[in-house]
């Protein structure tokens, strides 16, 4: 990779370089009143409004919700991601359903890439990205599977843009932590053999952020 390419892009995307402490566990312990409220939970809708207001337990509650039958990841980030989410939020959504189910981070990303608003939003598409990619290495899968998650993340989300954008490439490339992968590995996989996340994802949910207080019951 062109070691100046690289610097540029770095100096202008200061999340890729931060550190990458994971925004939530998928195995938590859940606050009885959050359990229970998921047991509740009837539908993709409910649950995804529950990962809204309590979005330092998502991955743990995205994960379960899975198990139960009731939503998938994909399916809540299309729910719980409109175009006024934070960043900060963002990263956070996809992060835990990605490592919720790192099998489907490629369709994790699309789906929060069309939620936020592609393509007016072409500045998230390296938030939705990288968080994708940290969650896969996250969950512990070996280097071949977070390669081939990697490609497909990118491949996923170029299909999303208007035209073909090689500074994406870049960008995940030094998302991953492999120090051998290149722009040329993001781009070569065909566009047209990536599983789509649809165009028809349901009204995102709407709630206020929780207060501090109410985040104050996270060790996130």
């Amino acid at each position: 990779m062109n070691r100046f390419v690289v610097l540029v892009v770095a100096a202008s995307l200061p999340w890729l370089g931060a550190p990458r402490d994971s925004p939530g566990a998928i195995d938590q312990t859940l606050p009885s009143g959050i359990a229970a409220s998921l047991l509740d939970a009837q539908d993709a809708r409910g649950v995804a409004g529950l990962v809204v207001q309590s979005p330092g337990f998502a991955g743990t509650i995205i994960r379960r919700a899975g198990e139960m039958g009731v939503a998938s990841a994909p399916d809540l980030v299309g729910l719980a991601v409109d175009p006024s989410t934070r960043p900060e939020m963002l990263r956070t959504l996809v992060f835990a359903a990605a490592e919720a189910s790192p099998e489907e981070a490629d369709v994790v990303a699309a789906a929060a890439y069309r939620a936020i608003g592609a393509p007016d939003r072409r500045e998230m598409v390296g938030v939705i990205g990288a968080a994708a990619i940290d969650a896969v290495e996250a969950s512990g899968r070996d280097k071949d599977f977070v390669r081939m998650m990697a490609i497909r993340i990118h491949a996923a989300l170029q299909e999303l843009l208007l035209e073909f954008d090689p500074k994406l490439a870049v960008e995940l490339a030094m998302a991953t932590d492999d120090p051998d992968d290149t722009f040329s590995d993001f781009s070569k996989r065909p566009i047209d053999d990536v599983v789509d996340a649809g165009d028809d994802l349901p009204t995102p949910i709407r709630f206020e952020l929780p207060s501090e207080e109410q985040n104050s019951a996270s060790p996130n």
